[in-house]
């Protein structure tokens, strides 16, 4: 069970980025405390989705290749939202400014896993790598 724990954390994830994206914005709270705050909740969205990623797609210690299908996943998944946001809820529409922010995100989160967390324990024991 511990070493299935990443797949929790990605189901859960997953669960609260469809709530969040795909729920018409009357029924979501209304917090802005400056312009453009919803580019950062975007982009720290899709940071957290490459976070969780990462050590999925991680076999062997290969990182440059677990990044760039985590990399291809985040960007996907994030031009998914954009499209069913525009197609399937009222009110809400797809936005390439948002999925600008949903690539910095996984940018960003790139390069905080490779010098961060990846050089840390914490790796191993948020997500039960070896």
């Amino acid at each position: 069970m511990q070493k299935n724990m990443k797949y929790l954390y990605l189901l859960i994830w997953i669960s609260l980025s469809v709530y969040a994206l795909l729920t018409p914005p009357a029924s979501l709270p209304k917090f802005n405390p400056f312009g453009h705050f919803d580019k950062v909740i975007h982009a720290g969205m899709f940071f957290t989705l490459f976070i969780i990623l990462v050590p999925i797609y991680l076999k062997k210690q290969r990182y440059f290749k677990s990044y760039f299908f985590s990399f291809v996943t985040t960007i996907s998944t994030g031009i998914i939202f954009e499209i069913l946001q525009n197609i399937l809820i009222s009110g809400r529409s797809g936005s390439v400014a948002d999925a600008i922010a949903d690539a910095a995100g996984a940018v960003i989160a790139a390069f905080c896993y490779h010098f961060i967390l990846k050089q840390s324990t914490l790796e191993k024991i948020i997500f039960r790598t070896e």
